[in-house]
């Protein structure tokens, strides 16, 4: 049974409705409840305990009665960044399947850890770490730039096939195609503009094609191998 001495319960009970139950060391210094040395002292212990989770240093999660709630919203706070990627894809809804690895990209930082069942994977794609949005109560890439990224490191996505199906699900507007144009000519190389072109090419076989100056932007396609089947194997079904 865990037990708590009274100067922890009153952190416990002076931040308990912190969102999603994450906490940092600046609040609770922000409590006044005793000295800074004390406070390490009682940190620590919470944690011997495992009425406390650390996420990374200075900030933690209550684990008495609640424990971490949501991970994605926790996933940001081990890295600096944004979710990104096939974990993107999920929330702006491009993708059914629950990632169990949560993908943050941020700027410098490339590493990996666990939250319960869930690995949070951090990716460092430099410059590219913008274009972002609120979601809620998460920070996540827009559309657009979901897109892009997963179209940029595509093993992040789960594959081809799972990005031709997100811009299929997506139906961009014209600015949001104009916004993932952008992203591509920006930081890609020509060989790979066309093989994107090649690769958005296999939606005109669906109702929801591309648009023809969108196609038209990205120039030529590359003479790339492609499994039509393989990668459309959703809208076949």
């Amino acid at each position: 049974m865990l037990v708590l001495s009274p100067l922890e319960q009153q952190f416990f009970f002076a931040t308990r409705s912190a969102k999603h139950g994450l906490v940092t060391m600046e609040l609770f210094k922000a409590l006044k409840l005793c000295s800074d040395g004390t406070l390490k002292v009682i940190v620590s212990r919470l944690l011997k305990k495992k009425a406390l989770t650390k996420l990374k240093n200075g900030v933690y999660v209550w684990t008495v009665e609640r424990g971490i709630d949501d991970v994605f919203y926790a996933a940001t706070f081990v890295f600096n960044g944004y979710l990104a990627f096939s974990t993107a894809l999920y929330l702006h809804k491009l993708n059914d399947q629950f990632p169990f690895t949560m993908f943050v990209a941020t700027h410098e930082q490339s590493a990996s850890r666990s939250i319960g069942e869930v690995e949070v994977k951090a990716v460092a794609i430099h410059k590219k770490a913008f274009g972002i949005q609120n979601l809620g109560d998460y920070v996540v890439s827009t559309i657009p730039k979901t897109i892009y990224d997963c179209f940029h490191l595509s093993e992040y996505a789960g594959g081809y096939s799972a990005i031709l199906r997100a811009v299929y699900e997506a139906k961009m507007t014209k600015e949001q195609w104009l916004d993932f144009l952008n992203y591509v000519q920006k930081f890609e190389k020509p060989f790979y503009v066309s093989k994107i072109s090649a690769l958005l090419y296999l939606l005109g076989e669906t109702d929801r094609p591309v648009p023809k100056w969108v196609l038209a932007t990205l120039g030529k396609p590359s003479k790339v191998v492609l499994n039509k089947r393989e990668l459309l194997h959703w809208w076949y079904v």
